[in-house]
């Protein structure tokens, strides 16, 4: 992804932390800022629950944060609770927010670990942030 941008504000709305390969694509974006949620409002986007209906009263208090700490034309990474992806994602669009996921390749391994057993491990590693589409 070529966004050769420069002064862009990265918001973070997913529940883990960049990896290293993840923060230098961000970079090489032209993004020079890179914001977490606050611990409150990490703690509702992961743990969004999956009964009954979607919680928008609590989404709107992170569409809140977005707005307050955003520009028109910086990114926000949004992954999570399909139904709050979706949510956020037109939020965003709405106020002009380049919203972005992250796409990644398994690599897949196997060791024998006896003759009837074999071991399977998947590693899931950062290939680009790609833009959500309207």
């Amino acid at each position: 992804m070529n966004y050769y941008k420069t002064n862009k504000n990265f918001l973070l709305i997913f529940s883990h932390t960049l990896t290293k390969a993840q923060l230098e694509d961000a970079k090489s974006m032209g993004i020079t800022s890179f914001v977490y949620l606050p611990e409150d409002l990490q703690n509702i986007w992961s743990n969004i629950r999956p009964d009954g209906d979607l919680p928008v009263s609590d989404l709107d208090r992170i569409v809140d944060w977005i707005d307050a700490n955003s520009g028109e034309g910086d990114f926000a990474l949004v992954q999570g609770d399909f139904g709050a992806t979706y949510y956020i994602v037109n939020r965003c669009f709405e106020m002009g927010l380049v919203p972005v996921y992250s796409t990644t390749k398994r690599i897949a391994s196997e060791e024998n670990i006896s003759a009837s057993e074999v071991g399977r491990q998947s590693v899931f590693e950062h290939v680009d942030f790609r833009r959500y589409v309207k």
